[in-house]
């Protein structure tokens, strides 16, 4: 578990707007394998021209979070990008 401002945070959750296009979800994802970083969740869903990618992260710092959101932000094909810090009693939802 991790703390921020001394609330536990288990869990971070990427949610992604990006082209529907077969290299998507690799350049999503490529930002969390550089960082040695396996997801414990990743779906993604398409609609039409667009793909839904959310994805889900155990233990991570606050601001690297924020560093991998701005890196995905920042790659060809994603639309939008956010992020959600869930608590003990958010992750099931």
């Amino acid at each position: 578990m991790l703390r921020s401002m001394g609330v536990v945070v288990v869990m971070t959750r990427f949610q992604v707007q990006a082209v529907a296009d077969p290299q998507s979800v690799a350049r999503i994802i490529e930002h969390f394998a550089l960082r040695t970083l396996l997801p414990t969740k990743i779906l993604a869903e398409r609609d039409d021209s667009t793909l839904a990618v959310t994805i889900e992260q155990p233990g991570l710092e606050e601001a690297t979070a924020h560093l991998i959101l701005e890196k995905i932000r920042g790659s060809v094909l994603v639309l939008d990008a956010s992020l959600s810090l869930l608590h003990p009693a958010e992750v099931e939802a």
